[in-house]
């Protein structure tokens, strides 16, 4: 399946852009029904071509970091609670998605992009942003 950028609404904002580049690298040629992602800025990734049958919304550039960095149904399930991103559409087929994140062997160059990207666009984050981090640890901890 091909993947393909339907909206972008920040053509200069490189976390968008970094962001929209990895998704093409990882999604393309996985064997998943059509699904979108829409990025905090309105911009979106979509994979096949057919309609999603769900949408991924990804709140901000650290969410990136819960659903792809060394994914665990934890890590997935803290970020859902904390608002990090939220599924439109059937919940049910999203749930292939986290199977693929969760069973995926990923490659030393996807996590490297990924990473760098992380880095870039943790310098952008808003404080209410860091408070709600610094709540969910806080709520872990006791």
């Amino acid at each position: 399946m091909i993947g393909q950028v339907v909206q972008q609404s920040s053509p200069r904002d490189p976390a968008v852009l970094e962001s929209l580049d990895f998704f093409r690298k990882v999604f393309d040629d996985i064997p998943l029904k059509p699904f979108a992602i829409r990025l905090w800025d309105g911009s979106q990734w979509r994979h096949g071509s057919e309609p999603p049958l769900f949408t991924l919304d990804i709140k901000h550039p650290l969410a990136l970091r819960s659903l792809f960095w060394r994914p665990t149904e934890l890590s997935l399930g803290e970020a859902f609670v904390a608002d990090d991103f939220d599924v439109q559409g059937d919940l049910e087929n999203s749930f292939y998605l986290a199977a693929f994140l969760l069973e995926r062997n990923w490659r030393m160059t996807d996590m490297l992009h990924l990473a760098r990207k992380m880095f870039q666009s943790s310098t952008k984050i808003a404080p209410d942003l860091r408070r709600r981090k610094r709540d969910t640890q806080a709520i872990r901890d006791c």
